[in-house]
């Protein structure tokens, strides 16, 4: 996979996607959706 990277043809970056804690709903409804393959929340001190 990390091949397919390097050469432009995965783009892990597009299956990631941060949220703030407070839309931690929109991250579930996304996740389940299959809009956002991983959702991962912020929790800012």
């Amino acid at each position: 996979l990390l091949d397919y990277y390097k050469k432009g043809m995965f783009p892990f970056d597009k299956l990631i996607k941060f949220y703030p804690f407070e839309q931690i709903n929109e991250a579930f409804e996304e996740s389940g959706s299959g809009k956002c393959i991983k959702a991962i929340l912020r929790m800012d001190a």
